[in-house]
């Protein structure tokens, strides 16, 4: 792998910055057709994949936890789980991940396909991380809604699939339960709507506020939870905040698998399980 310095993150961005905006967009049929060998994900593997994009990328750090948030797409990928690489002809190729890549969320590609087949995301807050070898851009994550077509050609989803992207906020990822995201909820103004009636409601986020003003003002409060990166399942520095965002998060997990069923189903291989 090269050295991660600032060009190569400079020309990372220039070349992929080009790609994207040379690349046509695919139709539906032609779309089915390029996905139409890899298997259904499984019900296991719906189920897990809203937890690895909930830690994919610092969301804390890009998006706000409170608000309606920002669109997420999910799609089927043949490259999900690849390395991708682009050829000095400007054609794309794909490169098996033996190793987990440069950032976290470049696993192993055996270990992303037994844990959620080829489903893939895209979200214009994501990181996108990569290399150089042999002087080829190497791109690991954070591709936008791209796939490479049977001609090797980079290509946008169709509009059908772009139609179906959900919004999740920072929420979603359990650096927001830390103090610098409790001050945005202990000073937000609480307003009719401001927090998603499945998830409690206005009643909820003054529960919420409450808390964050209480661990504020006195740190001894807080209750320590798991802060380890190593976990899916983290929930931060706070386990009583924890608790009562917990039903959003809920929610915006339901959000992501009813996304991931609905494409399935537009590709006309619904779910059987």
């Amino acid at each position: 792998m090269g050295e991660f310095s600032a060009d190569l993150i400079l020309r990372l961005e220039r070349d992929l910055d080009s790609a994207h905006a040379s690349a046509s967009r695919l139709d539906l049929a032609t779309y089915r057709q390029l996905v139409r060998d890899l298997p259904v994900p499984t019900r296991a593997q719906r189920e897990a994949f809203p937890f690895y994009v909930a830690e994919a990328h610092s969301w804390y750090k890009r998006m706000r936890a409170i608000g309606r948030g920002q669109p997420f797409l999910f799609f089927l990928d043949p490259a999900a789980g690849l390395d991708r690489v682009l050829r000095s002809d400007g054609s794309w190729a794909t490169v098996r991940r033996e190793e987990q890549g440069f950032h976290h969320s470049a696993l192993p590609t055996q270990t992303h396909h037994d844990r959620f087949g080829h489903l893939a995301f895209a979200s214009g807050h994501a990181t996108r991380a990569g290399s150089l070898e042999n002087g080829s851009a190497r791109i690991e994550t954070g591709f936008d809604a791209t796939v490479i077509d049977e001609g090797g050609a980079l290509a946008r989803l169709p509009e059908d699939v772009e139609a179906g992207a959900v919004r999740l906020t920072a929420l979603i990822h359990p650096g927001a339960n830390q103090p610098v995201e409790w001050e945005e909820f202990a000073t937000e103004q609480s307003v009719q709507g401001i927090w998603p009636a499945e998830s409690g409601g206005e009643a909820a986020f003054r529960r919420i506020q409450a808390r964050c003003r209480e661990t504020l003002a006195d740190p001894s409060k807080v209750v320590s939870g798991d802060v380890s990166l190593d976990s899916y399942q983290d929930r931060g520095m706070d386990e009583v905040f924890a608790d009562l965002v917990e039903p959003e998060r809920r929610r915006q997990r339901r959000l992501i698998v009813g996304a991931i069923e609905r494409l399935l189903a537009l590709l006309g291989r619904p779910c059987t399980d």
